[in-house]
């Protein structure tokens, strides 16, 4: 806190405390961590974990299953973009560059594997 005397207008000394914040604290890793992943509205959609999971072991639904599986990735693909940005923040621009470029296609490469696996050559072709 620097404290010091200075003189109004009036001429009147007056008592002026500032504080310097020029040492903030940066945020901690868990609080990035929670703003990455509640912080945005489509997060909600993380509710679809346990679901899919239900409808995987009570019902059996291939469709179902896929479209619960398909809500769930909308708010992941946003928290490995979200994470890419951030690591690309804390580096230099090549490392940054090849980190969107390596994790910015990470869910068509997940969706292309499982097309694979399922031998479903079609839909990997487009």
């Amino acid at each position: 806190i620097d404290r010091h005397d200075s003189t109004a207008e009036s001429g009147e000394k007056t008592k002026l405390i500032s504080t310097s914040s020029s040492e903030e604290k940066p945020p901690s890793t868990l609080s990035v961590l929670k703003d990455i992943i509640f912080g945005k509205y489509v997060s909600v959609l993380l509710l679809f974990i346990p679901v899919t999971f239900f409808v995987k072991w009570k019902y059996d639904n291939d469709t179902l299953l896929f479209w619960c599986n398909f809500m769930v990735m909308i708010p992941l693909a946003s928290i490995l973009g979200d994470f890419t940005e951030e690591v690309a923040a804390h580096t230099n621009e090549v490392i940054g560059g090849l980190v969107n470029a390596t994790f910015g296609n990470a869910v068509e490469v997940v969706v292309g594997i499982q097309a694979l696996l399922a031998n479903h050559i079609r839909v990997v072709q487009a």
